[in-house]
């Protein structure tokens, strides 16, 4: 088994951590970006790529599978921040 396997977790969840930040729940992904901004930048860039007429067939599978990741990633970060959002306007009133 290489090194990079033994780091990888047999199950996908089990790559998710929960734990409590002042009163808040932070979930910690496997990175697929850097952030959100990153992470929309790549997916701009593979949707020109797809857009071309000279789409390379070859690489197709691929392009769409990581733009399928980042879509996720940009999701997941659009519901922690509503969430963090919520949390802060329902804290204003009390």
């Amino acid at each position: 088994m290489n090194a990079q396997a033994a780091n990888q977790p047999a199950d996908p969840a089990a790559g998710q951590v929960a734990d409590q930040v002042a009163g808040q729940v932070a979930v910690q992904t496997d990175a697929v970006a850097d952030g959100y901004a990153s992470a929309l930048a790549e997916l701009e860039e593979i949707l020109g790529q797809l857009e071309r007429s000279d789409v390379d067939v070859d690489t197709l599978a691929t392009q769409v599978q990581r733009a399928s990741e980042l879509i996720s990633f940009c999701r997941e970060r659009i519901a922690n921040a509503r969430l963090r959002i919520d949390q802060v306007v329902a804290g204003l009133d009390d």
